[in-house]
């Protein structure tokens, strides 16, 4: 089955093989920039080549891939810039996914599946950015490591890039960027913004994952960027969750409370506001099918890459000891300690106090 890129017959782009997904998207896109994401998307999910990545050209001076300079790409100038997807991907918005939730509830496995997508980078807890660079260790004076290895961040060759890309364009530092100064909403201009239009532009990704899980900064974050901000909630069985936080500081009601003042206050912010959910333990027990419930709203297809997520080095600033670990195997195991931690009365006291929780406890949806 053959078909013609929607109002660009000049192009001369002829989509071959089992591609009827792909065309429908294409004739129902409503203008050029949806379709070269749509584009852009099927070759990032046909990297490794097949019939279905075939693109054939007729016509070099397609009137209808000019960039906004003016100039004509042809088939020649298409694959010097990785093709239509390098088209897209220069002219498509960057985009923030944004992981929000309690902590120990799976966020770190969650960003490392998701940056094993093709079109995502995650840089974990990014709020954390501004103390990572300067932080040193109390004994040994050594600066904070990037979970890829490097002895700092400064020392890490994809931030280092990142500096040099604002160093480029604003003339500032890295650490002279304030994450956590939530007052500029100038999407061009801000500390945050040209944080992540420089991650998004070095790594060449378009949507950044960043898992602070800090609600101020959610809140931010949506209010400066809106459609091109999308949440996802992470949630684990209060058990689990609460298990896991006493069995590292200690106490217990305390972290009670605060597991439900979390997901009330998600509620409260997010409302009907377009969002994803996703259940550690879905996550664990059908990780593709779960992936492909939180990829779908975003416009972006699973991709196998994302179930060898431990094979994929990341730069990941902050986030639990997993995100070094990089297990070869990608192997996932439900952690269930709690059953063994928590005695018959702790359960029947969680079950009891987290009931207003429920409502995210049912996922994964969206909405």
């Amino acid at each position: 089955m053959l078909g013609i890129v929607k109002d660009c017959p000049e192009a001369g782009i002829l989509l071959t093989g089992n591609m009827l997904r792909t065309r429908v998207a294409l004739e129902s896109a409503p203008n050029r920039q949806n379709r070269l994401d749509v584009v852009a998307r099927h070759r990032a999910t046909a990297r490794t080549g097949g019939p279905e990545a075939a693109l054939e050209d007729k016509a070099p001076d397609a009137p209808c891939l000019k960039q906004s300079s003016g100039l004509a790409l042809g088939l020649t100038d298409l694959r010097r810039t990785k093709g239509l997807r390098g088209i897209a991907k220069a002219e498509a918005k960057m985009r923030v996914i944004y992981i929000a939730g309690a902590s120990h509830t799976g966020s770190t496995l969650l960003a490392m599946m998701l940056n094993a997508h093709p079109e995502i980078i995650a840089v974990g807890e990014l709020f954390k950015l501004n103390m990572k660079l300067t932080a040193k260790n109390a004994e040994s004076g050594a600066q904070a490591p990037c979970s890829c290895g490097a002895s700092s961040l400064w020392q890490c060759e994809f931030w280092s890039q990142v500096n040099q890309h604002i160093q480029s364009k604003a003339n500032k530092s890295l650490n002279d960027l304030d994450v956590q100064a939530y007052t500029d909403f100038n999407e061009n201009s801000a500390p945050n913004a040209a944080v992540f239009r420089a991650i998004s532009e070095v790594s060449e990704k378009k949507f950044v994952v960043d898992s602070s899980k800090d609600l101020a900064r959610m809140s931010y974050l949506l209010k400066m960027w809106d459609s091109n901000c999308h949440p996802i909630v992470i949630i684990r069985d209060p058990k689990g969750q609460i298990s896991s936080v006493k069995n590292k500081y200690g106490g217990f009601f305390a972290h009670i409370l605060r597991y439900e003042r979390v997901y009330e206050q998600l509620r409260r912010r997010l409302g009907s506001s377009p969002h994803s959910v996703v259940r550690y333990e879905d996550l664990v027990a059908a990780p593709e099918r779960t992936l492909r419930s939180i990829l779908q709203p975003i416009g972006l297809d699973f991709d196998p890459l994302q179930l060898n997520w431990g094979e994929i080095p990341n730069h990941f600033v902050g986030g639990n000891r997993l995100r070094r670990l990089r297990p070869s195997n990608s192997e996932l195991i439900l952690d269930e300690r709690w059953k063994h931690n928590l005695t018959r009365t702790q359960v029947n006291v969680i079950d009891l106090l987290t009931i207003g929780s429920r409502r995210f406890r049912k996922g994964p949806h969206r909405n």
